[in-house]
């Protein structure tokens, strides 16, 4: 993380086997990650326009993409980056447009094949408003 230039980050998983993955893997980075096993939904309606309006989101959603209270609550917080990773090119499209209508625009766009020799692909999209 600090050679990225981050000072902290939080990572949130609702999942009760990845969160306890999560919280496994962020102990070696002591206090500069923060693991937080929570529905997104809910971690992103407790937080303010001041707590995340100057950073950067990662989301990962499974291969339904981000929930529409998910996706709302993104826009009602207006963080300046969201950087979008995704398995699943449709629900990109379907999730991108809902952030574009939210003041989002597409700044870059990319695809890394993880798994060679398979159709799969992932996608990031890097989006601001």
């Amino acid at each position: 993380l600090a050679a990225a230039g981050w000072e902290s980050a939080v990572a949130v998983e609702g999942d009760p086997v990845a969160g306890a993955d999560l919280v496994r893997n962020a102990e070696r980075f002591g206090d500069r990650v923060k693991a937080i096993r929570r529905r997104v939904e809910k971690y992103l309606a407790s937080l303010r326009k001041d707590d995340v309006s100057s950073a950067t989101v990662v989301v990962d959603p499974p291969r339904t993409g981000i929930s529409k209270d998910a996706i709302g609550h993104l826009i009602r917080l207006r963080p300046s980056r969201i950087v979008y990773i995704s398995c699943d090119v449709a629900t990109l499209a379907r999730d991108t447009r809902a952030l574009y209508e939210g003041g989002y625009g597409l700044a870059d766009l990319g695809g890394i094949d993880l798994f060679p020799n398979t159709a799969h692909v992932e996608s990031i999209a890097v989006l601001t408003r």
